[in-house]
């Protein structure tokens, strides 16, 4: 991570009014307005050279993670060959024994059967549960919306839900009084 301090730059002193100042008070804020002028230009200079550093070490950076990038792709193509494995394609069909490295977790999986799913192999089976626990709710909204279409469905679906709990989608679930 790069952190880099930048100067603060002073503010300029009140610059002189000819319609409103006096002839000494024009002078004396005319001398302070150009040595304050002289010393924020010197600060901005100081300020252009911490930005020229930051942006050094900003390209400096990047050519680091370019690097590191370019090394972890072909680190990852040759244990790609070397266990006789590709990236793993959702809809992709695998015969048996087939090598795929999952871009989950960049584990080789190997095929048990003759397959083209399309979950990832790194999920376990609590997360395949999930999906399809979120995949029946998704069906279960349609007849719910449809109900609720129905002329008198939002008072309709009320009662159907107390007597059809399984209607009722599976987040709600934990709301039902038994």
């Amino acid at each position: 991570m790069i952190t880099q301090e930048i100067s603060n730059i002073s503010t300029l002193a009140d610059a002189p009014n000819p319609l409103t100042d006096t002839q000494e008070v024009f002078d004396s804020k005319g001398y302070a307005y150009t040595q304050s002028q002289a010393t924020v230009n010197a600060e901005m200079q100081t300020v252009v050279g911490e930005l020229n550093t930051f942006a050094d070490q900003v390209n400096t950076t990047q050519e680091e993670i370019n690097t590191a990038r370019d090394e972890a792709v072909s680190a990852a193509s040759t244990a790609s060959m070397t266990a006789n494995a590709e990236s793993w394609v959702s809809g992709h069909s695998y015969l048996i024994n087939a090598n795929a490295i999952s871009l989950v977790n960049h584990k080789t999986y190997r095929a048990k059967n003759a397959t083209s799913g399309t979950t990832d192999p790194s999920l376990d089976k609590d997360e395949k549960k999930k999906i399809k626990k979120q995949l029946l709710d998704i069906c279960k909204t349609i007849p719910s919306l449809t109900i609720f279409l129905l002329p008198g469905g939002g008072l309709l679906l009320p009662i159907l839900i107390k007597f059809i709990p399984t209607l009722l989608l599976s987040s709600f679930n934990e709301n039902i009084d038994d």
